[in-house]
């Protein structure tokens, strides 16, 4: 919501329909904006009223707010600010990573890394697993996954809004351009954004596997009776999809 607004992307649409302050206006949908923010920490609050362990809980707490605040999504948003219209000089394929790795890899970092420590917290009821240094090792693993994504993710929204029309995005099309905005497009071209693209979709795949050794080693530790495999979370089958479609994107 607050991406769309005037004073940031200033789109007008968003997935075929009206943004939120085309329709209510700006001042509501800032305010939906600051709503939605709030309430996900609400949200785990209340998962620990409904069995989360408070220990987990906490860990939430930590990563949402590290991955959305100065030093995640709005920090990146920010430096995005700073490199459109060409008001900085920094304009180089590290400046843009550096941008995507904030503005949308640590949030879907945060988002694989709160499914691992409420997962493994839910499956282990072992709160010393969670100050373990193993424990880290998987959190990173998956904060580095939503980081591969979220790049690989962004340079295909470069490569659509250059290529596809408003009808088939959903969204305003051209609007990199018109903006005079740093893109992978501007810094690769076409065939070297998509490139790019797939080199980091196949890494994502691969920390994927990773994750999923890692849970499992995890799974037979926590329960070294079942040896089966069965209900540990090393499932990452909804995780994978994702990934895939990311290359279908640019198909």
């Amino acid at each position: 919501v607050h991406d769309d607004l005037p004073c940031m992307d200033n789109d007008d649409l968003r997935r075929g329909k009206p943004t939120v302050h085309k329709v209510f206006g700006e001042a509501n949908a800032l305010l939906v904006g600051d709503a939605l923010l709030t309430h996900a920490f609400y949200l785990i609050q209340m998962a620990c009223t409904e069995g989360l362990p408070a220990h987990a809980g906490i860990r939430c707490v930590e990563i949402l707010a590290r991955c959305s605040g100065p030093f995640g999504m709005i920090g990146g948003q920010w430096k995005d600010l700073a490199n459109t219209n060409n008001s900085s000089p920094a304009q180089d394929w590290q400046t843009l990573c550096g941008i995507h790795n904030l503005k949308t890899g640590v949030l879907l970092g945060a988002a694989c890394a709160l499914g691992v420590v409420a997962g493994t917290a839910l499956f282990s009821q072992q709160s010393q697993f969670h100050s373990s240094d193993n424990s880290k090792v998987i959190i990173q693993t998956a904060e580095n996954l939503g980081i591969q994504v979220g790049l690989a993710f962004q340079i295909i929204d470069d490569i659509l809004d250059a290529t596809q029309s408003s009808s088939q995005l959903g969204k305003t099309a051209g609007k990199d351009l018109a903006q005079d905005k740093l893109t992978a497009i501007g810094l690769l071209g076409v065939e070297g954004a998509r490139n790019e693209a797939h080199k980091l979709t196949q890494m994502a795949l691969a920390t994927i596997d990773d994750l999923g050794t890692q849970l499992t080693a995890f799974h037979n530790q926590a329960r070294p009776g079942n040896m089966t495999g069965a209900g540990a979370p090393a499932n990452t089958q909804n995780l994978l999809q994702f990934v895939h479609q990311l290359l279908l994107r640019t198909s």
